[in-house]
């Protein structure tokens, strides 16, 4: 049994992997879940949420139900540590995959979980998102704001008409760049290129807009 990591050995804007997963710093054995090669847990197929302010991975399996992992950040060639090893009880056969997403806008997680017999069964989750706008308010921001020049070179400007909006400048993981100011011209710092992230605040939502910085 193998779960697989393949480390970006480029940058964030543009990466690059080696494709041999046994040679480091790659690793065929991510997080040491596989003790042996047990036949229920293989066929694993992971999914990755971020539930207040950490990674938890999801696990659907061969016919061990479905695992929950936490300990993930700082741990890939160590060993991850099982939160849930039946996580909400739920059986629904042979070879599961599972997904999730906040579908219902609760700021919670739902689960939709499938086998090899097909079709989908959906469960609410106890795992709480990060942060989630309602698409109402992300399509009302997406309408307020403008973002030019992208590609972008050594400034940024951001047209908007909502004064309470609060902007910065983020990397494609999230890593906090710079603050930017509405409606006036922002010098960006050196930069590789790349895609970077505009965070966009309001009391409501919070959206996210990708742009291209090209470096000279």
């Amino acid at each position: 049994n193998q779960l697989n990591f393949f480390k970006n050995i480029g940058t964030t804007g543009m990466p690059k992997f080696s494709p041999e997963p046994s040679i480091f710093p790659n690793t065929d054995q991510a997080g040491k879940i596989f003790t042996s090669n047990d036949f229920p847990t293989q066929n694993g197929a992971p999914f990755l949420i971020r539930s207040q302010g950490k990674f938890i991975m999801l696990m659907g399996t061969e016919d061990a139900d479905i695992l929950a992992y936490d300990q993930i950040e700082g741990h890939i060639y160590g060993t991850f540590n099982v939160l849930y090893s039946k996580t909400g009880n739920i059986n629904q056969g042979r070879k599961v995959t599972v997904a999730l997403a906040d579908i219902d806008h609760d700021d919670y997680y739902e689960m939709a979980v499938g086998n090899e017999r097909g079709g989908i069964v959906f469960y609410n989750t106890i795992f709480k998102t990060d942060s989630v706008s309602s698409i109402g308010d992300a399509e009302h921001a997406a309408k307020n704001i403008e973002l030019y020049p992208n590609p972008a070179s050594t400034s940024l400007f951001v047209k908007t008409n909502d004064d309470s909006m609060a902007l910065s400048l983020e990397s494609i993981l999230g890593n906090h760049i710079m603050v930017l100011t509405a409606n006036q011209v922002n010098q960006l710092p050196p930069l590789p290129s790349g895609m970077y992230l505009v965070k966009a605040k309001t009391r409501s939502a919070i959206t996210t807009y990708k742009i291209i910085v090209t470096s000279n």
